[in-house]
């Protein structure tokens, strides 16, 4: 029961929230929010097709062709706001035409706060308040890199044409990490979700989950086991009997002393005269009152605590 709670929570924290905000989504023109990037244009069967804006913010965005749900064809791909003109097959860029003026002749990048945020390392900050430190080859994230979100989510990967290939990703509120590959559109793919709270992993391949462990979990429920069988009995030894301690106990008895005249008969006779005779007593064996005559106990310092886990 508590892998599925456990399931169901991790769910919950990964899960996407994406909505139609505005037109047809599925068969017409409107616009979608996917929760990475919004876009505005044509739809086909639920999926952008046709011509389209896939706005990333931050002066992130594409404007072109779509097919299935994929950039697909020609069009402009804005990176901070600066236009290059591409083409996309199925998704990736396969021409891309830019600038090649580098040093002293390359554009000013907005939000660059130090370093060459253009051609080489530097370090940007966006509109949004999200920070990016790392390598820039013509004004796109190409090489190391690491993306602080304003949230306090940390992206550490290696990018390629702004997008995260390999790395790890913090969840801050979560006290989360990903380790692992990333999707094209910057999720987790395959790899690690490691929770420091409960020493958990889980695993996911394709964004699916293929293997939970929790040694906390394990651990609590390896002692449930073992509480169920219970435990010898500390105090009894397991007999269920407890024999008392053994104790003194003095009897005493009195005698008459008679005194005798030389020619043998009685003169006098005395009472009150006390014998003493001190033995130990050893009691018979009584029910163990801590386990109730079981030889076992149960519960104790093994009392799990299940709302921990």
């Amino acid at each position: 029961m508590r892998k599925k709670i456990f399931i169901l929570m991790f769910l919950i924290q990964i899960q996407v929230f994406a909505q139609c905000i505005a037109g047809n989504c599925k068969d017409g023109f409107g616009k979608y929010d996917f929760g990475f990037a919004v876009y505005e244009g044509n739809f086909k069967a639920g999926k952008p097709n046709g011509q389209g804006t896939m706005d990333y913010g931050g002066g992130d965005k594409f404007v072109g062709s779509f097919k299935n749900g994929q950039e697909d064809g020609d069009g402009q791909l804005f990176k901070k706001h600066i236009p290059q003109a591409v083409t996309y097959v199925n998704g990736k860029v396969k021409v891309r035409v830019v600038q090649t003026n580098i040093g002293s002749n390359a554009p000013a990048i907005e939000g660059c706060l130090q370093g060459d945020c253009y051609n080489g390392f530097g370090k940007i900050k966006f509109p949004s308040g999200n920070l990016y430190e790392g390598n820039f080859v013509y004004g796109v994230r190409n090489g190391q890199g690491k993306f602080v979100f304003a949230s306090g989510n940390v992206l550490t990967a290696t990018f390629k044409d702004n997008e995260p290939l390999q790395g790890s990703f913090f969840y801050f509120n979560e006290d989360t990490t990903f380790y692992g590959t990333f999707n094209d559109d910057g999720t987790p793919n395959s790899g690690d979700y490691k929770y420091p709270a409960n020493r958990a992993t889980v695993t996911v391949v394709n964004g699916v989950i293929t293997n939970i462990d929790n040694p906390v979990a394990r651990e609590a429920e390896e002692k449930a086991e073992k509480e169920k069988e219970g435990k010898i009995c500390s105090k009894c030894g397991g007999k269920g009997m407890c024999q008392g301690a053994a104790y003194a106990q003095t009897t005493e008895s009195y005698y008459t002393v008679n005194t005798y005249k030389s020619n043998g008969s009685l003169y006098s006779s005395s009472d009150g005269n006390v014998g003493r005779k001190t033995t130990m007593v050893k009691p018979p064996p009584t029910r163990c009152t801590q386990c109730d005559g079981t030889g076992k106990v149960f519960g104790g310092d093994q009392i799990i605590m299940s709302k921990r886990y």
